[in-house]
């Protein structure tokens, strides 16, 4: 056995390939990295990466207000997320003894809002 190197007490039979943790790997030995799937190579005795395919998704579309599309990983994933930001504005002006009250619907992104009875202290105005 030889040690792997000298900042770490790892021992190993022979010195192959090293990982992108910088720990050793075994000839023929297969791993993820980032979305590469990486082998080191018997013949080369070094690191030899492909980038993996990338998972088949169904096409994503981000049509409700405030969505907008991220992509979740290098392996280019994507997802809808909320934005604030691209909600409309709408001002909403109510009847007098009412008031605005806003509740984001369950699922959504952008506030709704209703105009609600005008309670003062707990009593509703006529």
């Amino acid at each position: 056995m030889t040690l792997f190197n000298s900042f770490s007490d790892t021992c190993v039979r022979s010195c192959d390939c090293t990982g992108p943790d910088g720990m050793p790997k075994q000839l023929g030995e297969t791993w993820q990295s980032n979305c590469n799937e990486c082998t080191c190579d018997s013949d080369t005795k070094s690191v030899q990466c492909r980038p993996l395919p990338s998972p088949v998704q169904p096409p994503i579309t981000c049509n409700e207000p405030g969505q907008k599309m991220v992509t979740v990983n290098c392996c280019n994933t994507s997802k809808c997320e909320c934005d604030v930001s691209l909600c409309p504005n709408t001002p909403l002006t109510c009847d007098p003894g009412f008031q605005p009250e806003m509740k984001i619907p369950e699922g959504g992104c952008c506030p709704a809002y209703t105009c609600g009875e005008l309670t003062l202290l707990g009593v509703t105005a006529c």
